[in-house]
């Protein structure tokens, strides 16, 4: 019906995705709205037939109203971050459509720095187009000053920003827009994943080798986005 997927997002709640700025504004697109639980976008159904398992279907859901960050600047991509709060809620009793944790005070202690996290998109491969199927890769968080002296010719990255890849062929890409940047975290004995970054930004020739990507730091903004939920929250 004309439409089609631009970026990704991560469910925090029933009613809210969080996403990147650059994703909502400044695009000749208008927001239809959220799928959430889908795998592969060339087939109605995600199946393995190997093991004959089907998973839930698909939700389609409107968009109600979108608060994009208000210091958001486009030509820097600093605070590319913002919220879509959808008109209906998400069914969680299906389980390919479940929230991701945010980072909190804890997770902020830790070191991560080359250390790896994972980063998950639809996005451009080496094939040059966009996958149909929702993809994975490992990429290795690099440090702040060492990022900052990698991308000062053309950006100035923040202490709200993240830099993570640098490895030939493993980066996130066109398409990865708003995804996830997740870390495993182990609290008493549980380990769940933790989202520590939205792709942003990142060379156009992805995948370069020593140049990582740029993925805005969740953990700077816990606090903007539990002030910008609004009930019903679940």
């Amino acid at each position: 019906n004309g439409m089609e997927p631009k970026c990704g997002g991560t469910i925090i709640n029933r009613f809210y995705i969080l996403t990147a700025a650059h994703c909502i504004v400044n695009i000749n697109l208008t927001l239809a709205g959220v799928r959430v639980g889908e795998h592969n976008l060339s087939t109605k159904k995600d199946c393995d037939f190997a093991t004959n398992f089907c998973s839930p279907p698909v939700q389609d859901l409107l968009a109600e109203n979108v608060v994009v960050h208000s210091d958001y600047k486009s030509k820097t991509f600093e605070n590319d971050i913002a919220l879509i709060k959808l008109a209906t809620p998400i069914n969680f009793s299906y389980e390919n459509a479940q929230p991701i944790c945010l980072p909190m005070s804890k997770t902020a202690k830790y070191d991560l720095n080359n250390n790896f996290a994972v980063v998950t998109g639809w996005g451009v491969t080496e094939s040059g187009f966009a996958s149909s199927e929702l993809l994975k890769v490992s990429v290795p968080i690099i440090p702040y000053d060492q990022c900052q002296k990698i991308h000062k010719q053309y950006y100035t990255v923040t202490n709200k920003q993240i830099c993570a890849g640098g490895f030939l062929g493993r980066d996130s890409c066109g398409g990865d827009s708003g995804g996830p940047l997740k870390y495993i975290v182990t609290e008493d004995g549980t380990s769940r994943y933790v989202q520590i970054g939205i792709v942003s930004y990142g060379p156009v020739d992805c995948g370069r080798q020593g140049y990582p990507g740029v993925y805005t730091n969740v953990i700077k903004y816990t606090k903007w986005i539990l002030d910008n939920l609004r009930p019903p929250l679940a």
